[in-house]
């Protein structure tokens, strides 16, 4: 039998998330799942602006005005 790994480690220096899209699925589970991860979120896209505000207002992170300043970071 294949002895395969149910979880993986951390790495020592995770880099901040920057999220491209603020759809249903990076509401209800992304965000959650990376919150609950204590992973660090450092701002959020997209092309509907009030899409991407109401998150970081939320948690607390930037809400960036072009992909190209998202990208950036």
């Amino acid at each position: 039998m294949i002895d395969l790994n149910q979880s993986w480690p951390l790495p020592d220096r995770p880099l901040p998330i920057v999220i491209f899209g603020a759809g249903s699925i990076v509401m209800d589970a992304h965000i959650p799942a990376y919150l609950a991860s204590e992973f660090v979120i450092r701002g959020i896209f997209d092309i509907d602006q009030g899409k991407a505000r109401a998150p970081a207002a939320q948690y607390g992170f930037t809400a960036y005005r072009t992909a190209q300043e998202a990208a950036a970071q």
